[in-house]
């Protein structure tokens, strides 16, 4: 299982991740890494997708919706 699916099970069952020991920076291994085929490298519907989701909008939603218990890699 993912730290995704871990983090959002814990949220459901009203966990507070910032109770937790250990927290990972923002610099995390486990940060989103943006990849594509080589073939698909200069799609603009790819590049379009990252500016979107890595937006101030985006970013603001994610801290407010999670309550700082998801940082935004980015």
């Amino acid at each position: 299982m993912t730290s995704a699916a871990v983090l959002y099970r814990a949220l459901l069952a009203s966990l507070n991740p910032t109770d937790a020991l250990l927290l990972e920076y923002k610099t995390s291994q486990w940060a989103i890494i943006w990849v594509t085929r080589a073939d698909r490298k200069d799609d603009p519907r790819i590049a379009r997708f990252i500016k979107i989701f890595e937006s101030d909008q985006i970013k603001q939603f994610i801290i407010k919706k999670f309550n700082g218990t998801v940082i935004p890699a980015w």
